[in-house]
């Protein structure tokens, strides 16, 4: 295990990751250069500040002499703090914070604490955090619905839905603040209530009741959200596995009775690393965000082609039709360009298919129309060429769960990516592809850094002319739509561009992949709607030379899987040969 001194002894960069808890403050530093995979190291803790500084300035003053003490001497490149609280999409400020955390959570601290160090800190909720780690040890299943509880001094509550944070309207969900005749939900489970100096209360009436409580509201979690995997952490935890107890066991034989019908009864378990998971996440999340600074876009916005006035851009004064008229032609013009980029977009499709063929997943990453579009590819895959929906991700600024509102409102594209992308747990088989019209979002800039640092293959999808792309990906596709008639507005020629892009590049490689033969589609999924179910009747009938009526049945016999019925045909073919 590493020390901080051997930390800063190589005089290597070091990231430090913080968990701000109402009582202490608990830090570990590690070197990116050779970090492995879930290591912390040392973990060290000092008394949380709050409670003897009354100003955001002297509470980040000394943070600052933590981090110091944490550096060893060594130079910081990126801090991220996890806190309990609500913190904004940017990670610099709270949005909401309890009482409880004082000078901490009502004072603009980090933007005081940034240039002390000279390098990004970030703040994250420590639910938030946790469920990081809990992805980082390779524990996320990408096709459960997962509810994170830390049940430290409150309950932290945090949802991931298919490898992506479920934050509806962008907030986090205040679960433990849900209000009853006893108490809230942080009371009713908080690790103060249940342990002593760490030692979880040996008394058993004291015990019957604390499992009690945690039963109804890890039986509310489930219904509420419909969760099929709950993971806990945090001091209630530590404190029970500490003496012994099985608290998931409990768990385990109370919950079933709580669940209402229809839903499934989840799966259970506590965090193997306890609390070193919050500092895990906050790590993994740090390093990911010193390789993402990297490649921040810092030069002149202006200079964009995106951002250059076209010509023909005086439209206020002509009649709706001569408006559509001059659209339209745009159009084709971008579209003419749009051939020129048909090479690049080959070797994109050869790289999409080759790892899909290695088991790797494709994710798009965009922001605002580039995010839509990225997402609107990825969720018609399933149902048009038969894989798994985990095969093709989308990740999109300002979440998922909004994504078909308006999300353009917190500078999303402005805010690093590396949470979502820690979320999915990337490989080197996976293939990331950044959509970015200008170029210049570093929402999808962080994620081709983060990928690249994980061995991942990425691809760079945008219309700029840009200079400072060669470090940034594996291969560039520019679409070269050229400057809009609505002045920066890329969800026009450029969005269009976009969308034809991704058609192709996941297209052409289903056709590599031998998902169509004579122009038909083979692996879709016929029971989707009554439309899809006749066009798997006819294609079957025409690719086996046999009427509709026999193909539907023998479709039927094989599970309505279009190939399997086609296979059959060839064998039986073979056979009378």
């Amino acid at each position: 295990m590493k020390s901080n001194t051997d930390v800063a002894t190589k005089n290597n960069p070091v990231v430090i990751a913080l968990d701000l808890g109402g009582t202490w403050v608990k830090g570990a530093a590690i070197s990116p250069q050779g970090a492995v995979t879930g290591e912390v190291g040392e973990i060290r803790r000092w008394p949380n500040p709050l409670h003897t500084v009354v100003t955001g300035k002297e509470f980040a003053a000394r943070l600052a002499d933590i981090c110091h003490e944490l550096s060893g001497g060594a130079p910081i490149s990126a801090v991220v703090a996890a806190t309990a609280g609500e913190v904004n999409p940017a990670g610099n400020r709270y949005i909401c914070a309890g009482q409880h955390l004082g000078v901490m959570g009502s004072t603009p601290w980090v933007e005081k604490l940034t240039p002390i160090l000279g390098c990004p800190v970030t703040l994250i909720n420590d639910a938030e955090a946790f469920l990081l780690g809990f992805a980082d040890s390779g524990g996320l299943p990408f096709d459960k619905n997962v509810g994170g509880l830390v049940l430290g001094t409150g309950l932290g509550f945090s949802v991931v839905r298919q490898g992506r944070l479920w934050k509806p309207n962008r907030r986090l969900l205040h679960f433990g603040d849900i209000e009853t005749s006893l108490g809230d939900y942080n009371h009713w489970v908080s690790a103060v209530r249940a342990s002593e100096n760490g030692v979880f209360k040996s008394h058993a009436t004291n015990q019957q009741e604390y499992f009690q409580a945690l039963t109804s509201v890890v039986a509310s979690a489930a219904n509420f959200f419909h969760l099929d995997f709950i993971v806990l952490g945090g001091g209630a935890i530590d404190a029970a596995r500490t003496a012994g107890l099985d608290l998931i066991g409990v768990l385990k034989k109370e919950i079933p009775t709580h669940i209402l019908p229809g839903n499934v009864v989840p799966e259970i378990i506590a965090a193997a690393e306890g609390n070193r998971t919050i500092l895990r996440g906050a790590l993994a999340l740090a390093i990911g965000n010193s390789a993402a600074e990297s490649v921040r876009f810092l030069g002149n916005f202006n200079l964009l082609s995106t951002e250059t006035t076209h010509p023909q851009a005086a439209m206020d004064t002509l009649s709706a039709e001569a408006i559509v008229q001059i659209l339209a032609n745009a159009e084709k013009t971008a579209a003419e360009q749009f051939c020129n980029s048909a090479s690049a977009l080959a070797r994109g499709a050869e790289m999409v298919s080759e790892a899909i063929k290695n088991g790797g997943r494709i994710i798009y990453v965009g922001a605002g129309t580039s995010g839509r579009v990225g997402a609107m590819d990825a969720v018609e895959i399933p149902c048009t060429f038969g894989l798994s929906p985990d095969r093709f991700v989308a990740v999109i600024a300002g979440g998922i769960a909004d994504s078909a509102l308006s999300i353009e409102s917190e500078h999303e594209e402005d805010y690093p990516s590396t949470p979502d992308l820690l979320l999915l747990t990337l490989t080197p088989q996976d293939l990331v592809i950044g959509v970015s019209a200008s170029g210049t979002a570093f929402f999808v800039r962080s994620a081709l850094a983060f990928a690249r640092t994980k061995g991942a293959k990425t691809i760079f999808i945008h219309e700029a002319d840009l200079l400072d792309v060669p470090h940034i990906a594996d291969h560039f596709i520019r679409l070269a739509s050229g400057p809009e008639l609505l002045g920066g507005s890329t969800r026009m020629k450029a969005g269009t561009a976009t969308k034809k892009a991704l058609n192709i590049l996941s297209a052409t490689a289903m056709v590599i992949l031998g998902k169509a033969q004579q122009g038909e589609l083979l692996d879709l999924d016929p029971l989707f709607n009554a439309k899809i179910m006749q066009r798997a009747i006819r294609t079957l009938a025409r690719l086996g030379e046999i009427s509709e009526k026999q193909a539907a049945a023998l479709l039927a016999q094989h599970n309505y899987k279009l190939r399997d019925a086609l296979d059959s045909l060839k064998n039986e073919n073979r056979l009378v040969t």
